[in-house]
């Protein structure tokens, strides 16, 4: 069994077992810089539930790009220190094949301008994970 954990940036993709708890997020925590990914409160709660759905040996997939380093080591090693086998997977795409996809998501349309907003530095970031792995 797999399943989803985390809030997306303002207007990313979020699976719709967590549309109600991101709704509520964003009613109780405004965030100044406009991404969750900035609150530490968001961080340690991502790890939190994944650790606690990955109990009895559940895969746990966490889809989402964490464009800073300090918050990608902040929840993997949260999850590895909760004794969780972590393997990150990084998805290489073409940036004008991204960019037809982020323009053609009907269900996420508000989140069109931040995701071309932070494009370019998610596409610079794969290369520095993908070196660090080989």
């Amino acid at each position: 069994m797999s399943c989803a954990v985390g809030c997306p940036a303002p207007g990313g993709s979020t699976p719709s077992r967590l549309a109600p708890c991101c709704a509520v997020l964003r009613r109780v925590r405004p965030v100044p810089t406009g991404d969750y990914q900035d609150l530490p409160s968001w961080r340690r709660w991502t790890v939190r539930l994944a650790w606690l759905a990955a109990r009895g040996g559940r895969s746990v997939v966490v889809p989402m790009t964490v464009l800073r380093p300090d918050h990608r080591a902040a929840l993997l090693g949260g999850l590895r220190d909760r004794g969780l086998a972590v393997r990150q997977v990084v998805l290489r795409v073409p940036a004008p094949v991204l960019r037809d996809r982020i323009d053609a998501d009907r269900v996420e349309a508000a989140a069109r301008d931040w995701r071309h907003a932070h494009l370019d530095r998610a596409l610079g970031l794969t290369q520095p994970v993908l070196k660090r792995r080989s």
